[in-house]
């Protein structure tokens, strides 16, 4: 048997209000013994994909996350920075490779350049400017 309390999102097993664990005082005031059943659901189970767990009122509950805060402008810009310039994946450096390419005279840098266009066009689009 466990009690839940909604106010930590906190299971505490039957025998821990008894055996000195917790002590009145420590107790969650809140906390209330779960059924068999509801136990069975929340108790040591990870939630289903896309919730987290929550209460609804005094019991436990698989909710909806919160939403992610925007991001501010200067979190985007450092964002946008870090990810143009990453070795691997970063637009600077396929903008640099399409540079090489035509400065040497080397056929495909028009494709190489498009390819750094679109690099440049995602990451814009994976960090937008925020609404505020």
């Amino acid at each position: 048997m466990v009690y839940f309390s909604a106010s930590n999102l906190g299971f505490y097993p039957k025998e821990w209000k008894t055996d000195g664990t917790y002590t009145k005082e420590s107790w969650p005031s809140d906390a209330v013994l779960l059924s068999g059943w509801m136990a069975d659901i929340f108790w040591k189970k990870n939630p289903p994909q896309g919730k987290i767990l929550g209460a609804d009122g005094n019991v436990p509950a698989w909710v909806d996350p919160p939403p992610k805060e925007e991001m501010t402008t200067a979190e985007v810009e450092n964002a946008r920075r870090r990810a143009y310039a990453d070795p691997i994946t970063g637009s600077d450096r396929m903008f640099s490779e399409a540079s090489r390419m035509q400065i040497m005279g080397e056929d495909g840098y028009d494709v190489a350049r498009a390819q750094a266009i679109s690099r440049f066009e995602e990451i814009q689009a994976q960090y937008p400017w925020p609404s505020k």
